[in-house]
């Protein structure tokens, strides 16, 4: 079978980092999930076979190991296995190789050198920055192979790669066919504010479980899937912790669904019978906490529902990119929101620019700062107070998924007792942007206050130094209305204890 001729960003991606190669740089290349990233890996290792280089490409996924083998197999590129359960075939040019098999055959005690290359391809490389994938990097710069990273997202690897290439966009991939478009609904959202985090970025598992409150949300779960999804096409379904995900799998069993949950525990061969079922349409709903999030195609599924929160960008997207992919029997997929990952993160439909610098966290406030700074008039998120769909301002005052005519959003935004609550306009507010005659004002305010000035003597200094009076009503760099005391003999960090660093 010969491989499918190149996208148009395929082949744009692949001939800047031809251009590359000679100046020995580390090339990371990116393109969204279903870009096509095993096609170019093949024809990267095909033109290394046609020159006589040996080319290694490691894996840390069992899982990636055995789909890109078998994809090489199927497009007639012959190649061997360096994993744990198969059988190796070190003559070959090309090598699959798992990054902890090479680690305890080749880098613990005596063992032997590692194989030799020149070409290295990291595979998902924002999955492979761990010491290990770095010591096995650093040995083959020293040996002056070329080094390339693959991956839909970018994150964390400055100081890793040296370039970045960007070979294609989500509009470039849905133009080719490559990719859906998707419907994004929040039925319910939870405050992210007060939510621990690990080194990862990620929430805490325990403050995701508090917050969702499944006893409550989750029968909102099972309606909304049954609104978005009528036909009952394969879904797949992202629970707040491993119980969580069993918990999710038995309530939409008794809700008359088939249902099953996959986790660590689960063996490969339960893995692929409950994928298979999926895809065959004898199963309707797979649970699973984090464990599906990355490196599975599944095509099939129509829907996505989100009952947990992702803390980092790199999970969610990767977790979306499970649901985007192109499929002769869909138009557009779905994505049911309950944990706030849209309003964090934005849509999975959205072209991002990429930096190496980039991490979760510079990306989280960037995002925030973004919506912050937005004028009114600027277009932002509506959430659709009657299907709880998202669109964006200017597109019309009907929602494009179910019709009805609004004005303003409403969001159901999940409190940490667990009750629900409406909630009206964007997912973050947006930064109140004072006036010039509110900064000076509110500085006059402080200055005083903190010189145990009265209000009298604030409003002789503001005259003297700005030549304008202060109003009796007036607002702060804040946008909130303050009101001058009568008593202009009060000390102006009584009047205005918020000034003077203290409570009222």
């Amino acid at each position: 079978m010969s491989p499918p001729p190149l996208w148009p960003h395929q082949r744009r991606g692949l001939d800047e980092l031809y251009d590359r190669w000679e100046a020995g740089e580390r090339t990371c290349i990116t393109s969204p999930t279903g870009g096509g990233k095993t096609r170019c890996i093949l024809e990267i290792a095909k033109k290394c076979s046609e020159v006589g280089w040996r080319c290694i490409i490691f894996t840390h996924r069992k899982l990636i190991t055995s789909q890109s083998s078998n994809v090489f197999g199927e497009l007639g590129l012959d190649h061997g296995i360096i994993a744990a359960g198969y059988e190796g075939w070190p003559i070959m040019g090309t090598q699959i190789a798992s990054i902890w098999t090479i680690n305890s055959r080749y880098m613990k005690g005596d063992g032997p050198e590692l194989p030799p290359a020149d070409v290295v391809i990291f595979d998902e490389a924002h999955g492979q920055t761990f010491e290990v994938a770095r010591k096995v990097m650093a040995h083959y710069r020293s040996t002056d192979a070329k080094i390339i990273g693959f991956t839909a997202t970018p994150v964390g690897l400055g100081g890793i790669y040296d370039h970045l290439i960007i070979a294609g966009t989500n509009s470039e991939l849905r133009a080719v066919g490559a990719l859906l478009p998707c419907r994004t609904f929040a039925p319910t959202e939870i405050d992210l504010s007060r939510m621990r985090r690990m080194q990862n970025d990620e929430f805490v598992a325990a403050d995701i479980q508090a917050r969702m409150k499944l006893s409550v949300i989750c029968g909102r779960v099972i309606e909304s899937y049954r609104e978005y999804n009528p036909e009952n096409q394969p879904g797949i379904v992202f629970g707040p912790s491993l119980g969580g995900s069993v918990y999710l799998r038995d309530k939409f069993i008794a809700a008359g669904y088939r249902a099953a949950h996959m986790d660590y525990k689960t063996t490969m061969e339960e893995r692929a019978d409950i994928i298979a079922a999926s895809k065959a349409g004898d199963l309707d709903i797979i649970t699973n906490f984090f464990l599906m999030r990355e490196g599975l195609d599944l095509p099939w599924l129509k829907i996505m529902v989100l009952a947990n929160s992702f803390g980092s960008i790199s999970n969610f997207l990767q977790a979306g990119g499970r649901l985007l992919r192109n499929h002769p029997s869909l138009s557009e997929v779905v994505l049911q929101d309950h944990g706030s990952s849209f309003a964090n993160f934005g849509s999975l439909n959205m072209d991002r620019s990429w930096r190496l610098r980039d991490t979760n966290s510079s990306i989280r406030k960037a995002r925030k700062k973004e919506q912050e700074g937005r004028k009114e008039d600027d277009p932002t998120e509506i959430c659709c107070p009657k299907c709880k769909g998202y669109r964006f301002a200017g597109t019309g005052s009907e929602c494009p998924h179910c019709g009805y005519v609004s004005g303003r959003g409403v969001r159901v935004v999940l409190q940490v007792d667990g009750t629900l609550k409406e909630m009206k306009g964007p997912p973050v507010k947006r930064k109140y942007i004072p006036s010039e005659k509110e900064k000076r004002l509110t500085t006059s305010i402080f200055v005083a206050a903190r010189a145990n000035l009265t209000v009298a003597q604030m409003l002789g200094l503001h005259w003297k130094k700005h030549r304008e009076s202060i109003p009796q009503v007036f607002q702060t760099t804040t946008g909130k209305r303050v009101k001058l005391p009568g008593n202009r003999s009060q000390k102006a960090s009584e009047a205005f204890p918020w000034a003077a660093g203290r409570k009222k």
